[in-house]
């Protein structure tokens, strides 16, 4: 069984290195303000020659610094999915219904409301925390997360005498 993950984990490194090598132009439109990350069997090294490529695109949006224009997300879209027939991976899940571009404001604007579910947010948000891996724009990806963990913080400072983050029980 090691033998077999230890291929598996050699044949998806090279994959995902084939993958960026071929997504050059999305990688420019990214740049330091968007991100492409994986999660499910690629980003964990287990991908097989039947895996599809579970992505979500996510840009940083602020008062200085605008998020991903709707243009160039469309023409990263249109670039992962030449790149994944091209290489012969699987059509994205759905027909493409979860290739979706959230802004930060999006995954940390739902946080702990009902909405959250609903608009896959929650999904995308605890993916990029427990198993994601960045595709493009590794820049935008580490602020991303470094934002959406503040988002999880942000009753400390009403609570700093008495907030005990605590592990459940």
């Amino acid at each position: 069984m090691g033998e077999l993950l230890n291929r598996r984990r050699l044949e998806t490194a090279n994959r995902i290195k084939q993958i960026r090598e071929t997504l050059i132009d999305a990688e420019k439109l990214c740049g330091s303000t968007a991100c492409v990350y994986m999660t499910g069997s690629f980003s964990r090294g287990e991908a097989s020659g039947h895996s599809d490529l579970d992505l979500f695109i996510v840009s940083r949006d602020s008062d200085s610094k605008p998020g991903l224009r709707r243009l160039d997300e469309i023409l990263i879209k249109a670039d992962l999915i030449e790149t994944t027939r091209k290489l012969r991976i699987p059509d994205f899940s759905g027909d493409g219904e979860y290739l979706t571009h959230y802004t930060v404001a999006d995954l940390t604007g739902t946080l702990g409301k009902p909405e959250d579910d609903v608009s896959n947010t929650f999904t995308a948000r605890l993916l990029m925390l427990l198993e994601s891996l960045p595709l493009l724009g590794s820049a935008a990806y580490r602020d991303v997360i470094e934002d959406v963990i503040t988002a999880y913080w942000r009753d400390y400072e009403d609570h700093k005498t008495d907030f005990m983050p605590t592990p459940c029980q």
